[in-house]
């Protein structure tokens, strides 16, 4: 995300400028996509935070 920032593109570019111990938003809601499908033994992922909004999931199984 770093050469974004550095391009100037926003709003990387304002959490570049940013001081060193303000809290800032890595990511927008708009651009985490998660996908989960079961059915395997030792199926993982891996999340760093998160919160399940109504409206933003859709069931696997729908789309066969």
């Amino acid at each position: 995300l770093r050469p974004r920032g550095a391009a100037g593109i926003e709003p990387y570019a304002s959490r570049l400028a940013a001081d060193a111990d303000a809290l800032i938003e890595i990511y927008t809601e708009d651009e985490i996509k998660i996908v989960v499908a079961g059915g395997e033994t030792q199926g993982a992922w891996k999340m760093f935070g998160g919160v399940h909004r109504p409206g933003y999931s859709s069931s696997v199984d729908a789309w066969r």
